[in-house]
């Protein structure tokens, strides 16, 4: 007889005696555990039961909280092109001493120019990310306001400051 563990619930655990196969008659395998939920139970694994909390801010301060996570992420996304490309630079590096005499410092140059080639590859996704994180809202905000400035308000005031110089000339 093989003992076969069965848990039914998270508490309660049972242990059946099944009968042994004839072909197996003298083995033993071992017991092995099984989780058995019931029907039309709606239990959950701890993953799928711990949801993310949605982030909160006081007021006025979300837009810039979000920008400044994303030059985080925009600065550690330029840290990691830094970190791979001197990686490649240094793989590079190695494989050209063991090819040739000084190959290392024969091949400074080329090998420089793949590191800096995949370290760009690299950090050229941080402006993305940066872009990406800027709250619409507040490029909005920004652009009215640049508008603002940079447009007159009444085009007709202009005008008329030109029509007074020439009327002072005849």
């Amino acid at each position: 007889m093989v003992e076969k563990t069965t848990e039914k619930t998270a508490e309660k655990t049972s242990t059946t005696r099944l009968p042994a196969s004839s072909a197996g008659a003298g083995v033993t395998e071992p017991a092995t555990a099984v989780r058995v939920t019931p029907p039309g139970s709606t239990e959950k694994s701890k993953k799928e039961r711990k949801k993310r909390k949605k982030k909160r801010y006081s007021s006025g301060t979300g837009d810039a909280q979000r920008l400044e996570r994303a030059f985080g992420r925009a600065v550690g996304q330029i840290a990691k092109g830094v970190s791979v490309g001197l990686d490649t630079y240094n793989e590079e590096s190695e494989r050209s001493a063991r090819k040739k005499k000084d190959g290392a410092m024969r091949d400074v140059l080329v090998n420089g120019s793949i590191g800096i080639g995949d370290a760009m590859q690299e950090m050229s996704r941080a402006p993305r990310e940066l872009a990406e994180g800027i709250p619409s809202g507040m490029m909005w905000r920004q652009m009215k306001s640049a508008a603002r400035v940079l447009l007159p308000e009444d085009e007709d005031d202009e005008d008329t400051s030109d029509d007074e110089d020439t009327s002072d000339d005849a």
